[in-house]
């Protein structure tokens, strides 16, 4: 656990500390944490996947992936505000 003007931060601190400045990237378990937080629900990967794309962050293209301009569970509008709030939150937008 990373620590900061030498005092211990509790695991939920440690994950929304994890990204410096700088870097503007969390991960997705860190953009669910926020989430589950300040909403209330969990959301799925697929939906971050969908709410990157809207606000025009860099994704990779899943191996998986039948067709790359389909989505199968798009992120749906009420949550997709949320999602933003917590890229804003990192300083991913």
């Amino acid at each position: 656990m990373r620590c900061y003007n030498s005092t211990i931060m509790t695991p939920k601190q440690h994950i929304f500390s994890d990204v410096v400045k700088g870097d503007n990237m969390a991960t997705y378990k860190q953009i669910q944490e926020y989430v589950k937080d300040k909403h209330g629900y969990q959301p799925k990967t697929c939906w971050i996947a969908h709410a990157k794309h809207e606000c025009g962050i860099e994704t990779k293209q899943a191996p998986n992936r039948r067709d790359p301009e389909k989505r199968v569970f798009p992120c749906p509008d009420d949550k997709l505000e949320d999602i933003k709030e917590a890229f804003e939150h990192f300083g991913m937008i």
